[in-house]
C-alpha cells in the first residue's frame, strides 16, 4: 500500500467516525469489548490518538508529556493500569496512608514483564537493525536452546498463555513516529546494558520476583479455603479459579481497570494482623517497598517506550534525537542502576519473612556468613539514630561555616569535634585553648576530652581557610589524624625567619569498656616543637625593611603574607610513627616530608623534594602514598628508609584510555588488608594494588583494574570522605531528586542525601538509604526513605559535612554536624530473623515514645489547668476582698494608664485592687496636676484615685484621679514575662469565642490590648487571589 492510499484510508475512517460516532465505529470493527474500553477511556487521550503525528502543526504546552498511542506496539498500553493518574488508573507510587497488597504487586509485575518483552522485541525490529553492533545475537534470544540460569522446572497457569499480546482496539500506526521512538528506546537499551546477557539477567529477575509473588499470593488464597474443599481439586485447577477471582482488565477479560474495580478478591497477608500486629506492619512495609521498587521500573519503562518528555520536564527522554539526547548522558544509566539495585534489595527484604517465619515455626536459626556488601545487597542492615552527648559551649561563626567535626580515614570507633576552653589554672584574661572532644560512635558518649595549649585563635585561622578540595588538596581536617590508637594535631607557625612545627599527640584506648567515665587529657606542651624550614633570604629582607620607615609594620606585613600561603600541612600516624608533609613557604616549590617517633618525638626521616609540589594522601604499614603534582606521578614511599617502592606515571595510567585526567588513591581502611585503590579523577577507571607488609621494599602488584560501571555514580570528590574496604567503596553524596513536576515550576531544587557503596570487581552499586528533607517529599520515583530524613544543608562541602566512616567490621556511621551531633549507624550484624526482631523493637520504641509524649502533654495540660484554677480562685478571692474593702469606700489606690482614647481611658490598679480588672475613667474625673492639664494624658502615667461601682454591671470607674508621674516616669504597660489578667482573658475568650489559651496568646501578641486582641481574632484573614 502506498502512502497516498494509506492516507486515503485514514481519511475515510475519520469521516466514518465523525458520522456514526467512535463507539459504534469501534464496535463494528473490534467488537463489544473495544467499544466498552473506548467508553472508559479519557477523551483527551482519544483525541491525541487521532493527532499524534510527527508533522502535526497543533501547538501544545511544553509541560505536557505526550503518550504515543499510534506506534506499532501501542496496543500494549491497553493492558496497563498503572501508567497514568486519572480515574480508574494510578501511578505506581507508594504513600504512608495506603496499604499495598500482593495482588496489586503481582499485577504491577505483569505489566513490567510485558513492557520488558516489548522493549526486547524492539531491539530485533528492522527499524532498529542499524543500531545493533551484533544483530546475530538477537536471533538466539527466542530460540529453543537451553539458556544458563533459566528455570525450566517451574510451571503455572501462565505457561499456557499465548505469547502474542491481543489487541483491544486496532489502530493505524504512524510509521515515522514508530521509527523514531523505536530507535530512541533501543539507544536507551544499549546505554544501560553492556550486552544482551545483562538484559536477560534483568528479565529473569523480573520473572523470578513475579513467580515468588504469585506463589505467596496463591498460598494466601488457598489458606482461606477449607482443607476438605481444597483437597477435592488439583492445584492447577485452583490456579485457574484464583485467576478468575482477579481483575481481568490486563487480559481483556473485563472492562474495568484495576483501580476502578473493587470486586476482585484479596487474600490478605501471610501474617495475622490481630495476633501479630507488629510483624503484620513489617510485612506491609516490605510489600510497599517492593511495590515502589517495581513501580520505579514501570515509570521508566513506560516513559522510554511510549512517552516523550519536553526538554523542560524532568524526565529521561528528550524530544527526539536533538542535540544532547538525554539517554546519551550518564544520568539515565545511573538512575537505572539505582532502580535495579533497589529492586534486588527490596525483594531480598521481602524474603526475610520466609526465614523468620520458618525459624519461628521450627525454633532453629540458620546463619550464613556473608560479606558486608552481600548483606547490603540482601538488605540485612538496620539503621539506628543515635544522638550524641551534648556539650555546652559557644560556637563561633567560623565553625558554622567550616564545620567542626573530624573523623578517621581508617576503621575507627571514634569521631571528634573541635572546640575551645580555658586552660586549667589560667586567668580570665588569657585566651582560650583548642580542645577536642572524642565521641564513642557506638554509645554516643564523650570518651575523651583532649585540651591542648595551642591558642584557639591561631587554629581558627586554619578553619577560616576551609574549602573542600579533592584529596591531596588539603583542608584543615588534614591537620588532625584520628585512629583507634592515637590522636595527633599539628600546627605550623610561620614567621619571617623560620617555620616552626608543633605536634600534639596522645595515645587512645578503643578497647576500653563503653561504660568508662569521660577521660580528660591535658596536653600542656607539644610532643615536639621544631624548626623545619628557615628563610635563607631573611637577612636581606631585614636589611630592606630597615631602609624603610616602620620596621615593625613591614615585618608584620611580611608575616601576614607568609601566613596566607597554603602550606598544605598533612599528618598521618600509626601506633608508633607520625608522618608530616608540608610545603616550604620560603621557596616556590619544595615539599618537606618528616617521620617522627610517636612516643618520644624523635625524628627518623627528614626528606626534601626541591622544585616539586607533593601531597601526602595516605599512610599505612609504614608506606606513604603521595602524589607528585609537578611531574604527575603517584608514589609509594617506604618510611623505613625513605626509598620509593612504586612510581606510577599518570600518563601511563591514562594510556589507551577513553578519558584523561589525574588519579588519586586510598588505602584499605581495615588493618591487616594490604590494598590500595587508585581512581581516575572523573571516576571512569580504577586500579587495585596489593602489597606485602612484611617485606620492607616489596613492590605492589596489580590485583585488578577496569572501568567503573557509570562514572556519575560517584561524586567527583568522592575520595574526600569515602572509605575503601575489601574491594568496596563506601561513600555518600548529595543527589538531585527527580521531581514529579517541571523544573521551572519547582520552588527549590530538591535533593537526596544518598548513602551507598560500589563494588569495583562486580561493577555493582547498592544504596543503603536515600534521605530527603521531608518524610514524604513529592518525587517522581519511590526512592526516598519514609523513616529517615536529613536537613540537606549546607550545600557547599555537603559530603565533607556529612561524612561516612567505618566504625568496625559490620557497622558504618554517618555523622551530621550540629550543636547536638547525631549519628546514623548502619548495623549489619544481623540475620533475617534478628533484623525483623530489631525492627519490631524499633516500632515498639516509637509507640512508647509517642505514648510518653502524649502522657507528658496531658500532664502539662492538667498542671496548666490546675494552675489556672488556682489563679482563678485567688483572683475571685482578691476580687471579693477588693469589693468589700475598696469599692465605694473612698480609699485611694495607685495604678497606671494602660489605654487612652482622647476623652476616656482605662487604668490598671496595683495591689489587691488589681483583681478588679480594668478601671474606667473619664477626662472629667481628672484633677489638675503639675505635669500639665488633662490634655497631656498618656499611657503609662501613674495615677492615684478612688474606685466606685460603674454604670454597667460588674464594671468600675475611677474618681478624683490625680497624676503622680509623667514623661520619663511613665510606667511600662507590662513588664517582660508578665501574664495578662484572668479578667482580660475571659473578656477576649467570651467575645471572640475562643479558648483561654488562644485569648492569652492574642493578648500577649498585642501588648495586652483587649480591643486589638479581639479585633485580630474576629477579623477574618485576608484573601489573596
Amino acid at each position: 500500500m502506498s502512502i497516498a492510499e494509506m492516507l486515503y484510508d485514514i481519511d475515510v475512517a475519520m469521516n466514518i467516525i465523525e458520522n456514526v460516532g467512535p463507539e459504534l465505529y469501534f464496535d463494528m470493527i473490534g467488537g463489544e469489548e473495544n467499544a466498552q474500553w473506548l467508553h472508559g477511556m479519557d477523551m483527551d487521550a482519544y483525541d491525541f490518538l487521532m493527532s499524534d503525528g510527527e508533522d502535526s502543526d497543533d501547538e501544545y504546552d511544553i509541560t505536557d508529556k505526550k503518550t504515543f498511542l499510534t506506534l506499532q506496539d501501542s496496543h500494549v498500553i491497553q493492558h496497563l493500569s498503572f501508567h497514568e493518574d486519572r480515574p480508574g488508573f494510578r501511578l505506581p507510587k507508594t504513600s504512608i496512608d495506603r496499604e499495598e497488597c500482593y495482588e496489586d504487586l503481582y499485577r504491577l509485575l505483569e505489566e513490567v514483564e510485558l513492557m520488558v518483552r516489548t522493549w526486547r522485541k524492539r531491539c530485533s525490529h528492522p527499524y532498529t537493525a542499524h543500531l545493533r553492533t551484533d544483530p546475530q545475537v538477537d536471533n538466539d534470544f527466542d530460540s529453543d536452546h537451553l539458556r544458563r540460569g533459566e528455570d525450566y522446572g517451574f510451571s503455572d497457569y501462565e505457561m499456557d498463555e499465548e505469547d502474542e499480546v491481543p489487541v483491544r482496539i486496532p489502530v493505524v500506526p504512524n510509521e515515522n513516529l514508530t521509527k523514531k521512538k523505536f530507535c530512541q528506546s533501543v539507544k536507551f537499551y544499549l546505554r544501560v546494558f553492556a550486552h544482551d546477557g545483562q538484559f536477560e539477567m534483568f528479565q529473569r529477575l523480573i520473572i523470578r520476583i513475579k513467580k515468588y509473588v504469585f506463589k505467596t499470593v496463591f498460598q494466601a488464597f488457598m489458606a482461606t479455603i477449607p482443607v476438605e474443599t481444597a483437597s477435592k481439586l488439583p492445584q492447577e485447577l485452583w490456579e485457574k479459579i484464583w485467576k478468575h477471582t482477579q481483575n481481568g482488565y490486563f487480559r481483556f477479560k473485563g472492562s474495568r481497570p484495576l483501580e476502578e474495580d473493587d470486586t476482585y478478591y484479596k487474600a490478605g497477608q501471610r501474617v495475622n494482623k490481630s495476633t501479630q500486629p507488629y510483624l503484620y506492619k513489617i510485612e506491609q512495609n516490605r510489600i510497599s517497598e517492593l511495590f515502589g521498587a517495581v513501580g520505579n521500573l514501570h515509570i521508566t519503562l513506560f516513559e522510554v517506550l511510549f512517552q516523550s518528555s519536553p526538554s523542560k520536564f524532568s524526565g529521561l527522554v528528550d524530544e527526539w534525537e536533538v542535540d544532547g539526547l538525554s539517554c546519551e548522558s550518564s544520568s539515565c544509566k545511573t538512575l537505572w542502576a539505582l532502580h535495579c539495585a533497589l529492586l534486588q534489595q527490596k525483594f531480598a527484604r521481602l524474603r526475610h519473612l520466609d526465614t523468620h517465619l520458618t525459624a519461628v515455626e521450627s525454633g532453629e536459626e540458620v546463619r550464613v556468613e556473608l560479606t558486608p556488601f552481600q548483606k547490603i545487597e540482601r538488605g540485612l542492615f538496620a539503621i539506628e539514630n543515635l544522638t550524641a552527648e551534648k556539650y555546652h559551649e559557644q560556637i563561633d561563626n567560623t565553625i558554622k561555616q567550616s564545620g567542626n567535626e573530624f573523623y578517621s580515614g581508617e576503621q575507627c570507633r571514634f569521631f571528634g569535634f573541635i572546640g575551645y576552653e580555658p586552660l586549667v589554672g589560667a586567668s580570665a584574661s588569657e585566651e582560650h585553648s583548642l580542645n577536642l572532644r572524642l565521641y564513642d560512635a557506638v554509645t554516643g558518649r564523650i570518651r575523651y576530652r583532649v585540651v591542648t595549649n595551642l591558642t584557639y585563635s591561631l587554629f581558627k585561622l586554619e578553619l577560616a581557610k576551609f574549602a573542600p578540595r579533592r584529596i591531596g588538596r588539603t583542608n584543615w581536617r588534614r591537620s588532625l589524624c584520628l585512629t583507634n590508637q592515637r590522636l595527633t594535631v599539628i600546627y605550623c607557625d610561620t614567621a619571617v625567619t623560620s617555620l616552626q612545627l608543633k605536634v600534639w599527640s596522645t595515645p587512645l584506648d578503643a578497647e576500653a569498656t563503653a561504660g568508662d567515665q569521660q577521660v580528660v587529657i591535658q596536653l600542656e606542651a607539644p610532643l615536639l616543637d621544631q624548626t623545619v624550614a628557615e628563610n635563607e633570604n631573611s637577612e636581606n629582607t631585614s636589611t630592606a625593611a630597615k631602609k624603610k620607615k616602620g620596621n615593625q609594620d613591614t615585618k608584620a606585613k611580611l608575616t601576614r603574607e607568609l601566613s596566607k600561603k597554603e602550606l598544605k600541612p598533612t599528618v598521618f600516624h600509626s601506633s608508633d610513627r607520625i608522618v608530616v608533609c608540608l610545603l616550604n613557604p620560603y621557596k616556590t616549590r619544595e615539599t618537606i616530608l618528616m617521620v617522627f617517633n610517636a612516643g618520644s618525638g624523635e625524628k627518623y626521616l627528614h626528606l626534601t623534594y626541591p622544585d616539586m609540589e607533593m601531597s601526602l594522601i595516605g599512610f599505612k604499614d609504614n608506606l606513604a602514598l603521595m602524589i607528585n603534582r609537578t611531574s604527575s606521578h603517584i608514589l609509594l614511599l617506604s618510611t623505613e628508609c625513605g626509598e620509593t617502592v612504586l612510581d606510577l606515571a599518570i600518563s601511563d595510567l591514562n594510556k589507551d584510555a577513553s578519558s584523561y585526567g589525574p588519579w588519586v588513591g586510598l588505602f584499605d581502611c581495615v588493618p591487616g588488608t594490604p590494598e590500595i585503590v587508585l581512581l581516575r579523577s572523573d571516576n571512569s577507571e580504577y586500579r587495585i594494588y596489593k602489597y606485602d607488609p612484611k617485606v620492607e621494599m616489596s613492590v605492589p602488584v596489580l590485583k585488578e583494574s577496569g572501568p567503573v560501571y557509570d562514572k556519575s555514580l560517584l561524586p567527583r570528590d568522592v575520595l574526600n570522605c569515602a572509605s575503601f574496604r575489601d574491594g568496596v567503596l563506601y561513600f555518600n553524596k548529595r543527589t538531585p531528586a527527580t521531581t514529579a513536576e517541571p523544573l521551572y515550576m519547582q520552588e527549590r531544587n530538591e535533593c537526596y542525601h544518598e548513602v551507598g557503596c560500589y563494588h569495583f570487581n562486580k561493577q555493582n552499586y547498592m544504596p543503603l538509604t536515600l534521605m530527603t528533607s521531608q518524610p514524604m517529599m513529592m518525587t517522581k520515583y519511590n526512592e526516598q526513605s519514609n523513616t529517615h530524613t536529613d536537613s540537606m544543608v549546607p550545600a557547599k562541602g555537603f559530603e565533607t559535612r556529612r561524612p561516612l566512616f567505618i566504625i568496625d567490621t559490620l557497622r558504618l556511621g554517618q555523622l551530621n554536624d550540629s550543636y547536638a551531633p547525631t549519628l546514623k549507624i548502619f548495623d549489619m550484624n544481623h540475620d533475617e530473623s534478628s533484623l525483623i526482631n530489631i525492627e519490631i523493637q524499633q516500632m515498639k520504641d516509637i509507640e512508647e515514645e509517642v505514648r510518653r509524649k502524649q502522657a507528658l502533654r496531658e500532664q502539662q495540660e492538667r498542671d496548666k489547668e490546675a494552675m489556672q484554677q488556682q489563679l482563678r480562685t485567688q483572683m475571685e478571692q482578691d476580687r471579693t476582698d477588693a469589693r468589700q474593702n475598696i469599692v465605694d469606700k473612698k480609699i485611694r489606690v495607685k495604678g497606671y494608664i494602660i489605654e487612652w482614647r482622647n476623652t476616656y481611658g482605662f487604668i490598671r490598679s496595683e495591689g489587691v485592687a488589681r483583681s478588679l480588672g480594668r478601671i474606667f475613667f473619664h477626662r472629667s474625673n481628672m484633677m489638675p496636676h503639675k505635669f500639665g492639664w488633662n490634655s497631656n494624658i498618656e499611657v503609662g502615667m501613674q495615677l492615684e484615685y478612688t474606685i466606685s461601682t460603674g454604670r454597667d454591671p460588674g464594671s468600675f470607674q475611677a474618681y478624683d484621679v490625680a497624676a503622680k508621674s509623667g514623661g520619663k516616669d511613665l510606667v511600662p504597660r507590662h513588664s517582660h514575662g508578665q501574664m495578662p489578667d484572668l479578667g482580660d482573658i475571659q473578656i477576649v475568650s467570651q467575645t471572640a469565642r475562643v479558648s483561654h489559651d488562644i485569648a492569652q496568646n492574642a493578648l500577649k501578641n498585642t501588648n495586652f490590648d483587649i480591643i486589638a486582641a479581639i479585633s485580630n481574632l474576629v477579623t477574618p484573614p485576608a484573601q489573596f487571589y
